[in-house]
């Protein structure tokens, strides 16, 4: 999908979406239109979803007097990174108590957007920087990181702070090394930041969750997986973890050498997007995780439906892993809190083979 932002234009009193300034676009809510930055009859639901996203934010700026400050999770969406819920608030800095307000569902033919709501924020950003997107301000991206390691569910907060990290850090399977360390020149400065919330409430969930995000993950699932992995192991746990098998080189999504366990997503884009380059990955699969196998590994593999359980996918973590003879230190066990519906539910994220597409004929 591009990246290049909706087109979101507000209508006046009495216009209609046969006025010449609307024709072409698609109804958001009352009063605002969208032109979404790709055709719509080859677009994915996923692509979709993120665009309205967008389009809501730059709305809510657009009929905000005075323009309002964009924070948290809307923040970073706008600086491209995005987190487990796929379907956020629009989150805006208003110090004065203001009720929220419904954003109604957006619909596209088949294709629909659940409604959220404009919420807006009454604690001040961090430190008095501000950034733009397009002519948006915003709170500092590592500001609206801490606000939400500080606030939101742990499960978005932490896939946040990876998805950010990774691509702060501009990660690269292929010079780990160079990568991590800025990771975690990164990771200092935001930590640092911090520290001028000390004492105020979610300061140690954050300094928490912020200490444990990992810039080897590359998507949302392996975000939530190594959440998940993380709150349950005392070993050692490794993101994008080199193996050569067959003589060839390979990247494991999470790696516990110390247990010889190999934790993949296995998600179908990973696969190819036709019959015949799903069956081909599939063949150079088998024949890795073989070799891998000679070599006294073995495999955990988790999909999105497993998402869709949470006790069950930690009780077959906990089984994989096996029984440990020292406790899980207390700062990671504590990143585990159970997603809220307001996190994880229904309106949020697909679920299952809707991440996939429609057709679902390699499941």
């Amino acid at each position: 999908m591009s990246t290049q932002l909706p087109h979101v234009i507000l209508s006046y009193r009495g216009s209609s979406s046969r006025s010449s300034h609307l024709k072409g676009q698609l109804r958001l809510h009352r009063g605002a239109y969208v032109r979404l930055p790709f055709d719509l009859s080859q677009a994915k639901p996923w692509d979709i979803w993120e665009s309205i996203a967008m389009a809501r934010i730059i709305a809510s700026v657009q009929q905000g007097d005075p323009t309002p400050l964009v924070v948290g999770t809307s923040a970073l969406l706008l600086h491209g990174v995005q987190g487990w819920i796929a379907n956020p608030n629009v989150e805006l800095y208003q110090p004065q108590r203001r009720t929220s307000q419904l954003i109604p569902p957006f619909r596209c033919a088949a294709k629909s957007v659940p409604a959220v709501r404009r919420v807006y924020r009454r604690g001040p950003p961090i430190t008095s920087e501000r950034t733009r997107v397009s002519g948006i301000v915003t709170e500092h991206p590592y500001d609206a990181l801490i606000r939400c390691a500080m606030h939101d569910d742990a499960l978005h907060a932490f896939a946040l702070g990876c998805s950010a990290l990774r691509k702060w850090c501009d990660f690269s399977n292929f010079s780990q090394d160079v990568c991590r360390g800025r990771a975690e020149v990164i990771r200092k400065e935001i930590l640092s930041r911090l520290e001028r919330a000390k004492g105020r409430r979610g300061f140690v969930r954050a300094q928490r969750i912020l200490s444990a995000i990992d810039p080897g993950c590359s998507n949302p699932a392996e975000d939530a997986l190594t959440w998940v992995v993380r709150s349950l192991c005392p070993y050692e746990v490794s993101t994008q973890y080199e193996l050569s098998a067959g003589g060839r080189r390979f990247f494991a999504d999470i790696a516990i050498p110390q247990r010889k366990l190999i934790i993949e997503f296995d998600g179908i884009e990973k696969l190819g997007s036709t019959q015949g380059e799903f069956d081909r990955a599939k063949r150079s699969w088998v024949q890795r995780e073989q070799a891998l196998h000679d070599q006294g590994w073995h495999f955990l593999r988790v999909n999105w439906l497993d998402f869709n359980d949470w006790n069950e996918l930690r009780r077959r973590m906990s089984s994989a892993i096996g029984v440990a003879s020292e406790p899980i230190p207390a700062r990671y066990a504590l990143l585990w809190e159970p997603p809220s519906e307001r996190c994880d539910g229904e309106g949020r994220r697909f679920r299952g083979q809707e991440w996939h597409g429609s057709d679902g004929n390699w499941l």
